[in-house]
């Protein structure tokens, strides 16, 4: 889902930048390198999930998914599903 992209200059100096300011950050408080790079990485993952999210592809991509559960859910699928409040699996359904 992610690929063929457009960027520009100043989305590239933005990241560079927070990124930089994120670093030094966690170095000055003293944060283990190993933990640096978790927050580093989730930065990333985040400012990738939220470009996509804004993305008219994506939108259109995740309606197609959400239907297509929908027509599952509807068939059963054999999947779990909410009876009431309370979530029931297939296979305990027949059991009560």
């Amino acid at each position: 889902m992610i690929g063929g992209g457009k960027g520009s200059l100043s989305g590239v100096v933005l990241g560079v930048a927070v990124l930089t300011v994120l670093s030094t950050g966690l170095n000055i408080a003293g944060m283990n390198e190993f933990y640096q790079r978790m927050v580093t990485g989730a930065v990333i993952v985040i400012a990738v999930l939220v470009s996509q999210a804004g993305s008219a592809k994506w939108r259109q991509s995740l309606t197609v998914m959400i239907q297509a559960a929908r027509k599952r859910g509807a068939r059963g699928g054999g999947r779990s599903r909410y009876k009431g409040s309370r979530l029931v699996h297939p296979q305990q359904e027949g059991m009560r």
